[in-house]
């Protein structure tokens, strides 16, 4: 199915405003219904993540939502580092 520009950026500006698993399954669902599936062309056409958009597709297909530890990463608030005894 070929989409029309105006299709591309209101999808986009929809991702844009979701965040985390729901923008996972809009992202899915998307892909399921425009590209038939294929990441590489929903990271082409809308720029979208290739990586989230299989786990989106999984999470679609099992009907399992997966938990990302985002917040877990990254540098430790300075308040967790002495608790640790650092």
């Amino acid at each position: 199915m070929i989409l029309k520009t105006y299709q591309i950026k209101t999808f986009k500006r929809i991702s844009n405003h979701l965040s985390g698993a729901e923008k996972r399954l809009f992202i899915a669902e998307i892909t399921r219904s425009y590209l038939s599936g294929n990441v590489r062309k929903a990271e082409s056409v809308f720029g979208w993540n290739r990586k989230s958009n299989a786990l989106g597709l999984k999470e679609l297909t099992h009907g399992i939502t997966c938990y990302v530890d985002i917040h877990e990463r990254g540098n430790k608030a300075i308040e967790k580092k002495e608790k640790l005894g650092k």
